[in-house]
């Protein structure tokens, strides 16, 4: 590319190629961690839905799929999509998994991710 023929940006798109190789085996480790997040918030609503059918309330029951539980597991862990889930901290359940996925997928991955950013920039 152009910017490496300057010896000033040499250093820097060399910098960044490797910062983005090093975030594929983070990228893999964050999109396995949603998809678990994902399954455990898929079964807490199939057992819920249990439940409700036992109760009688059918009127209460809702569908979704593993699709759309990724899809919310997606919404609250990357981006932080907080509003979209407090309708369902009704059960105490609900609250400790939301609270793990919380810390687990902005705290625990970001520190993550400034350890690979960092690490690659110590090899640089």
């Amino acid at each position: 590319s152009q910017l490496r023929i300057k010896e000033s940006t040499r250093y820097l798109i060399r910098m960044i190629t490797e910062v983005i190789a090093g975030m594929v085996s983070f990228l893999i480790i964050l999109l396995f961690s949603t998809i678990a997040f994902a399954i455990v918030f898929y079964k807490i609503h199939n057992l819920e839905n249990e439940v409700l059918e036992m109760e009688g309330k059918l009127e209460d029951i809702t569908e979704l799929s593993l699709k759309d539980q990724f899809y919310f597991s997606f919404k609250l862990a990357i981006l932080g999509d907080f509003d979209s889930f407090a309708e369902k901290l009704n059960t105490p359940i609900n609250f400790i998994v939301f609270a793990l996925t919380s810390i687990f997928q902005l705290i625990v991955m970001l520190n993550l991710l400034i350890a690979v950013i960092s690490d690659t920039f110590d090899k640089v």
